[in-house]
């Protein structure tokens, strides 16, 4: 075999814990006359919901205890740079083997407008005996919908190449068909609220208008499609 060959954590003195990703690997055992039994998954992020600034963001997670006697694993967490270093760590009682589903939050501060629209979490995972996971967990930063006027800066400016997914490739012969800048297609929103609803605008840049559909088949041409999803709605 070629390639890098780093330990893996071993707790109680004989289970190993690997981190399992699309990358191939191999475990590798040495001196063992025993052919090793797969438990399950350690940890994994089962979900986690966008980040509204200034109310703590929720993560949740699947936990297994590694050892085969009861322990308490501790998660701790540390937010980037961007996000003021904040810190935490809590602990959870389990049984042998046991797996259950743990929520953490994590105090996800106002950073300004200008602040990243994403950012992740590490979340170290021990028992005792060591560590034995490291998970990653994406938080998507809600932008607040304000009460203002609609005649100020668009909430979004979705105008750039940043903004734009081509269903094409960048073959000469269909140059045509490819994004040529704002004017080609683009588009502005303002969002904002009263007390009894909430108010959209949109402003779009399109060359050429194209929807040849009626009814409830006007999404399959140039159109706007808004998806609404309330606390604690499955889909849209």
């Amino acid at each position: 075999m070629m390639g890098n060959v780093p330990p893996v954590p071993v707790v109680q003195g004989v289970r190993a814990v690997m981190p399992v990703s699309a990358t191939p690997s191999f475990l590798r055992i040495c001196g063992s006359g025993v052919v090793p039994t797969v438990l399950g998954v350690a940890a994994a992020l089962v979900e986690c919901t966008a980040a509204v600034p200034g109310v703590p963001a929720a993560a949740t997670l699947h936990v297994r205890n590694p050892l085969a006697i009861p322990a308490t694993v501790t998660a701790s967490w540390e937010l980037p740079r961007e996000f003021g270093r904040a810190r935490g760590e809590e602990s959870f009682l389990f049984g042998d083997d046991e797996a259950k589903t743990v929520m953490l939050r994590f105090p996800i501060e106002h950073r300004g407008d200008d602040a990243p629209r994403r950012t992740v979490a590490r979340v170290h995972l021990r028992t005792g005996d060591g560590p034995f996971a490291v998970l990653r967990v994406p938080f998507e930063i809600a932008t607040a919908i304000a009460v203002r006027e609609l005649a100020t800066a668009p909430t979004f400016d979705l105008r750039g190449a940043a903004n734009i997914v081509s269903l094409f490739e960048a073959d000469p012969n269909s140059r045509h068909l490819l994004w040529q800048g704002e004017a080609d297609l683009g588009v502005r929103t303002w969002l904002t609220v009263s007390d009894r609803e909430l108010v959209l605008r949109f402003a779009v840049d399109d060359d050429v208008h194209s929807q040849p559909f009626a009814s409830g088949e006007i999404w399959q041409g140039d159109s706007i499609q808004i998806g609404i999803q309330v606390p604690g709605q499955v889909g849209f």
